[in-house]
């Protein structure tokens, strides 16, 4: 299923560079506009909808599940992967792609087509952040995009309900919750940290040293957490009883495998891990601490980034306690996905001394731009580069 030999690198990296530079200029053009903008703010924001969902939804065999949510579209609920527990909106779902005969990869583009749609949703109400969150959102949720896909069709329905919660549509929102929900029930987790940020995001006075106590807790779980401590997790979920034939029951019955080196991403692809570099290691994490300081003094200044900067921060938690295991490493995805936004709002709309800022720059630059860009310029990467043309 990970082959890594499939497709064009060169095609793959040049729509891939294409895609990051029409995100980055569009970004630039709408960060420019007026508040009241919003005609134009739309009429800017379709090239880069239509060149992201292109470029994720025209893929073929990239994702680790591709296999399993291209036969749901085509077989509906006689894929193997569906069954009466499987939640409701998205099996209907599922039927009517299959009853339609419509081609996974015009889903596929559907699904992105709404993900960063609901990214553009959100960004409305923070225009001059555009210039850094739309290529951010391919460098921080691309993969999850790609790998992660009823998670992400259900994600994209989270963003619009924040967007409509921002504009005050209380139905519009609930609506959309309800439907992320009944699309994929592991949105309850990230769902219930944006009403309950959000309801107490006037009652929550914060002070600096809240932020301290929020970065001492990161640092001690990134310096000394050991993913073996998650043993006696897996023990207690398996003495716990639940229905048998609950999706949950299964992820219970595989309890020692998920919460062990069995259950690590490497193992699971048949690969060792690779150390990475120092100076890498290095990179992403002051990528991830600048983001977390800017989100929390954007938080401050704005207190309806509030849900923005929770989810993000329970995210980055999370990805030190999964370590290389898969089951946390997908809670933990399905609260990344204000992270870019989170880091343009940071970048633009605090006050930060502007020798600082630089410093910030820097870090970005070395980390998103010369490591995930520049240095793999031509690297197939682990699922291949293929698209439908390459089938």
């Amino acid at each position: 299923m990970f082959n890594s030999n499939l497709g064009d690198p060169l095609v793959y990296w040049l729509f891939r560079i294409l895609l990051l530079t029409v995100l980055v200029y569009s970004g630039y053009l709408i960060s420019r506009l007026k508040e009241k903008e919003i005609k134009r703010y739309w009429s800017l924001s379709i090239v880069p909808i239509i060149l992201f969902s292109l470029f994720y939804g025209l893929r073929w065999m990239r994702g680790a599940d591709y296999i399993h949510y291209a036969q749901d579209v085509e077989q509906g609920s006689k894929s193997y992967y569906i069954n009466d527990e499987t939640e409701t909106v998205y099996r209907w779902w599922c039927d009517l792609c299959a009853n339609l005969h419509i081609a996974p990869e015009v889903v596929f583009t559907i699904y992105a087509a709404l993900f960063i749609g609901g990214i553009f949703a959100v960004l409305r109400f923070y225009k001059k952040a555009a210039v850094w969150t739309l290529p951010m959102t391919v460098l921080i949720t691309g993969a999850s995009v790609e790998c992660h896909f009823r998670q992400y069709f259900a994600v994209s329905f989270i963003l619009f309900a924040f967007a409509f919660m921002l504009d005050k549509k209380r139905l519009l929102s609930a609506l959309s919750f309800l439907l992320a929900y009944l699309i994929h029930s592991s949105t309850i987790f990230p769902i219930a940290l944006i009403l309950v940020s959000y309801l107490c995001k006037d009652k929550v006075r914060l002070k600096n040293r809240y932020l301290y106590i929020l970065v001492a807790v990161y640092l001690a779980l990134y310096f000394f957490w050991d993913k073996s401590m998650l043993g006696p997790f897996a023990t207690w979920l398996s003495m716990m009883s639940f229905d048998s034939d609950s999706n949950f029951m299964r992820y219970v019955d595989d309890a020692d495998r998920w919460f062990t080196e069995e259950g690590s991403l490497s193992f699971l692809k048949g690969t060792k891990r690779v150390a990475s570099s120092f100076l890498f290691v290095s990179m992403q994490f002051a990528s991830t601490l600048a983001i977390m300081i800017l989100g929390y003094f954007a938080t401050k200044k704005d207190s309806k980034v509030l849900p923005m900067f929770v989810c993000t921060y329970i995210a980055n938690v999370f990805f030190i306690l999964a370590g290389d295991i898969e089951i946390i490493d997908r809670i933990g995805k399905g609260c990344q996905f204000f992270a870019p936004i989170l880091l343009g709002v940071g970048l633009v709309y605090t006050n930060i001394k502007r020798k600082y800022i630089n410093y910030v720059y820097a870090v970005y630059l070395m980390y998103f731009v010369f490591y995930l860009t520049i240095r793999q310029f031509g690297n197939p990467g682990e699922f291949g580069c293929a698209f439908i043309w390459d089938k």
